[in-house]
């Protein structure tokens, strides 16, 4: 996000200036042992005009098309991985005709100017500050789809194909194995008989987006 000043900002744009929230959960482990505390922030989109945005929604994998990957990964003996991009949204740039500013209340700017104290002419009379967003923030109403765009894309570009029945399953042959990813959001289901081809995609997934979250799938 990039800090504005709300002077430079016409009536258009002050009008739709949108509020955010942090939540904080703690999370346990499978035991039911304190694990972490994770926090997130999120913009309240009930605010923006979801009819000039047109079709936001982003596809996601068939049930038939989950049931058919796990079907196929049992009849030829496959690896099953169930893979979560951390802050996957934030891998996703904002494009001009998704301009969106977002007002931060005053706890948060005042953690932000211990950190960038260079900042501090941007903080309002209330102690508010007002940035754009470059990327995209869970709970946009266009966060999922700009996140969908982006992964395709770099999947794509590394050799995989989209299936024709369903866009959200994509292949690519590793040598002689063939790696299928199965896209849920930000959740990956992917399936190979060879560990070494998975460990391959694995790195190749975290080199762009960071260390991956397994899930245990059974």
């Amino acid at each position: 996000m990039t800090p504005v000043h709300l002077r430079d900002l016409n009536h258009r744009q002050c009008k739709r200036l949108i509020r955010s929230f942090m939540f904080v959960k703690a999370k346990y482990d499978g035991s039911g042992r304190f694990d972490k505390v994770k926090s997130r922030r999120v913009i309240d989109s009930r605010i923006q005009d979801k009819k000039s945005l047109g079709n936001t929604s982003a596809p996601t994998a068939a049930l038939e098309s989950i049931f058919s990957v796990l079907k196929l990964a049992c009849v030829e003996c496959r690896k099953v991985k169930i893979w979560d991009v951390t802050g996957a949204f934030l891998n996703a740039a904002m494009g001009d005709e998704d301009e969106v500013h977002m007002i931060l209340n005053t706890d948060l700017v005042d953690m932000i100017l211990t950190w960038f104290p260079d900042l501090t002419p941007y903080k309002d009379e209330h102690g508010r500050m007002v940035v754009k967003l470059n990327k995209a923030l869970y709970g946009l109403v266009q966060s999922a789809l700009l996140w969908y765009e982006h992964v395709i894309r770099f999947l794509s570009s590394h050799g995989f194909v989209q299936n024709e029945t369903d866009r959200c399953v994509l292949n690519k042959m590793c040598g002689v194995y063939q790696v299928t990813i199965c896209l849920y959001i930000d959740d990956m289901l992917v399936t190979c008989v060879n560990e070494a081809a998975l460990a391959d995609i694995k790195g190749l997934l975290e080199a762009e987006y960071g260390k991956l979250q397994e899930k245990n799938w059974r």
